[in-house]
This record gives structure tokens, sequence and C-alpha cells, in this order.
């Protein structure tokens, strides 16, 4: 259940109207019983529960996911900032037809997009969300540009946030080369076709990145780049 104090009133919606816009989508009782199993996050105002357009477009996708399988529905994939800024796709009713073409995919929502559609179910759920959000950090505090597109992470830029992750955040080779596997990931899974949803129902292909974007994670670059060692393979085995 999340903080009322924390979402503009604008976004709030009971369940009577959540139904009312949307009855192709939801009943009462699913979502009642939805949030009597916490699969839909909610708020509370006196004895009325309020739902988020961001938790309801959440809760479609995962749902629509389980009918249309190797498909997602992601949520709205212009640059997002935190979770309560973004509204989901399906309720924008404006879906691009082609976030590529001109490179401006945003590095936080192709982020966004690896967490919420695919990592968030994986055993590396954790991982993959604590190396993004050292990017945003990285982005925000040292570069001063959170809203930067996928084409501004170069080389350099990589090397640069390597080179924080050892000396701010004090982090191993290993640990570093993990992050970064983890980002890479992120990239390459901006290259999967991907569905979203209208308001009327109708169902557009997108794609946020249009080509592979490099990830620098070899321990043998980042060993050099923060002068740390290397791990050493084990020489022996535990009993």
């Amino acid at each position: 259940m999340s903080n009322i104090t924390d979402i503009s009133p604008d976004d709030l919606m009971t369940i009577d109207e959540v139904v009312s816009k949307w009855p192709k989508y939801f009943t009462v009782n699913e979502l009642n019983e939805a949030m009597k199993n916490n699969r839909i996050s909610y708020v509370r105002k006196g004895r009325v529960r309020l739902l988020t357009r961001t938790d309801i477009g959440v809760y479609l996708s995962a749902q629509t996911v389980k009918s249309y399988p190797g498909k997602v529905f992601p949520e709205d994939t212009k640059s997002l900032t935190t979770r309560s800024d973004t509204k989901a796709a399906f309720l924008s009713g404006t879906p691009p037809n082609n976030l590529s073409e001109d490179g401006s995919a945003s590095i936080t929502s192709i982020l966004q997009h690896y967490w919420e559609s695919h990592s968030d179910a994986t055993p590396s759920a954790f991982q993959a969300r604590r190396a993004g959000s050292l990017l945003l950090e990285w982005l925000k505090d040292v570069r001063k540009k959170p809203a930067a597109n996928a084409t501004d992470f170069t080389l350099l830029w990589q090397q640069d946030f390597v080179k924080w992750l050892g000396q701010e955040k004090d982090h191993a080779v290993a640990t570093i080369a993990r992050e970064m596997t983890s980002i890479a990931a992120a990239f390459n899974y901006a290259l999967k076709l991907s569905i979203v949803v209208d308001e009327t129902g109708e169902r557009r292909e997108f794609q946020l990145l249009s080509s592979a974007m490099p990830v620098l994670y070899q321990s043998g670059e980042i060993s050099r780049l923060t002068a740390k060692p290397e791990p050493t393979p084990r020489d022996w085995l535990p009993t």
C-alpha cells in the first residue's frame, strides 16, 4: 500500500471509476481480489481504497503478459523519473510508433522497461535495480543529465562511470562487472520488439533501440580503469 501524500490527487481513481473508464479490462470483483492478494498497489483515504494510474498499468501489464507469451506491455516509454510520475502506456492513448528512429530513448526509460517487463520476475531482480539505480544516480549527480539518452552512454561515459563506481562507491572489480553486465542486459532487452496498448484496445508494436549498444563489462578493462585487482579464481574446493 502506497503513501497517499506522495501521489497527485489527479492520479488517483476509485474502483468504480477504473471499471467505468476501462470496462474492457477490469471488473469490480477482479480489482477487489487483486488488492486483497496484494497483486495491485493502492492507497487508503479513510475507508476508501484508491488506485493510481501507474499501478493500474503495471497490473494490466502483468496480466496481459500471461495471455501473450513473449510480448510485453510496458509502461509509458517516454523519459521516466520516479514511479509516481509515470502513466501506463495503455492509458496514454498515444503510443509511440517507433521510439528508436532518432535514438531518443532515454536511459531511464530503458531501465524502467527492463525492470518491469523482465528482471523484476527473475532471481536477479535486486541486482538489476541496484545497478540501474547507480547509473541513474551518476547521471543526475555527476553528469548533471538525468534525462540522458542511450546514445549519450558512449565508451567515454562508461569508463567514467566505472571509475566512479570504483572510487566513490569503493566497489570491487567483480562487483562492477556484475553491475555493468546488468546494465548491458537492459540495453539488449531494449532491442526486443514490444507491444503497447492504447485506450481503444489497439495493440501497436514499438522498439526502444534499433541497434545494439555496446557496454563495457570485462573484468580486465575494469581492473585497468579502477587500478584494482581482478578477482582471482579459487585454487581450492570447499568441503
